[in-house]
């Protein structure tokens, strides 16, 4: 049986993987999962913010030799899922169901795991997704150091509500400050690679914020 991870525990076990000599976090790629590793309590989001447990939502054990060991974070990228308009405003079930169907998918894929690692849904919740012990499958060849948060709704024909955007901002600054991650390593998928993501209607707020 595994239990969860604390986060000073998960903050400690990156100390210690820091080299001695220079105090920075290694650049080599991480290492592939050879076993399922104990996930991170979301609990520690105590910052005004309820994040919504994986277990809430799946049952699905992930394959960790399909995934890579985070080694350390140092930027995130935000997606949206695109797809249909979500039906406004968006029930638990429908977003469970939504979660599912990205899972299966990317789990058709050989991800060994839903890509990203936060899901906010138009209603403002927050999801857990794949847990940060792991390397995420959101960006290609781009995943190293990345954290993939990602919204529901398509954002190049629709808005992103004001409960999505304000738990964005919230989570983005938990994140900048559990892992020391500088404001301009804030991206949309569209910075790292060919895609619209996360849509016309998204993408400004993550430059004005930038900025």
């Amino acid at each position: 049986m595994t239990h969860p991870m604390t986060r000073r525990g998960f903050l400690w076990r990156f100390i210690m993987a820091l080299p001695v000599s220079c105090g920075l976090i290694p650049t080599t790629q991480a290492a592939v999962a050879k076993r399922l590793l104990p996930p991170i309590d979301v609990d520690y989001a105590k910052e005004g913010l309820v994040v919504s447990p994986r277990a809430n939502w799946t049952t699905m054990v992930p394959r960790p030799w399909r995934m890579r060991e985070a080694g350390g974070f140092d930027r995130i990228t935000v997606h949206h899922t695109a797809g249909e308009v979500p039906v406004q405003p968006l029930a638990e079930p429908k977003v469970i169901e939504a979660l599912n169907s990205i899972l299966q998918d990317h789990w058709q894929r050989q991800y060994g795991d839903i890509g990203y690692h936060f899901l906010l849904d138009r209603a403002g919740r927050i999801w857990e997704c794949r847990s940060l012990v792991y390397e995420g499958a959101h960006v290609v060849d781009q995943n190293e150091r990345n954290i993939g948060v990602v919204l529901l709704g398509n954002y190049e024909i629709q808005e992103p509500t004001g409960e999505q955007v304000g738990s964005l901002m919230k989570l983005l600054g938990l994140l900048r400050r559990t892992f020391d991650i500088k404001l301009h390593r804030i991206y949309g998928h569209r910075d790292l690679g060919q895609s619209l993501c996360p849509g016309r209607r998204l993408y400004p707020l993550i430059e004005q914020l930038k900025s």
